[in-house]
């Protein structure tokens, strides 16, 4: 594992350190991809299935047990699926038509023939 401490750093053979957030999102835009950024609070104490948080569902670092309703499994697997639900949360909430925005037919602009009322 690689650490600002380990004795590999530099010499041949060491472990990369790890790429920050804000480089791979630099990276992604580049490529053309979206970038979509998240609230990460929590994010490993959420049980993906019926989103109890508690600090009491991670018992270990590489554990997760959720108190709500017993999901047990990988930590990384568990906080994977509340980013992607999160991810997706945000995509949808960002590309939502603002309605407003849209234009509306103005009263001259109907496709039905007109009909005048003629008073007798």
């Amino acid at each position: 594992m690689w650490s600002a401490r380990s004795p590999g750093v530099g010499c041949v053979g060491a472990e990369p350190p790890p790429v920050s957030r804000g480089q791979r999102g630099r990276e992604l835009q580049r490529a053309g991809g979206p970038v979509v950024l998240i609230d990460a609070r929590n994010i490993s104490r959420r049980c993906p299935r019926c989103g109890h948080t508690a600090k009491a569902n991670r018992p270990t670092r590489d554990h997760f047990a959720g108190v709500g309703c017993g999901l047990a499994g990988p930590a990384d697997q568990a906080a994977a699926v509340n980013v992607r639900d999160r991810a997706r949360t945000t995509w949808a909430f960002v590309n939502t038509p603002v309605v407003a925005d849209t234009p509306q037919p103005t009263a001259d602009t109907s496709d039905k023939p007109r009909t005048s009322i003629r008073s007798s």
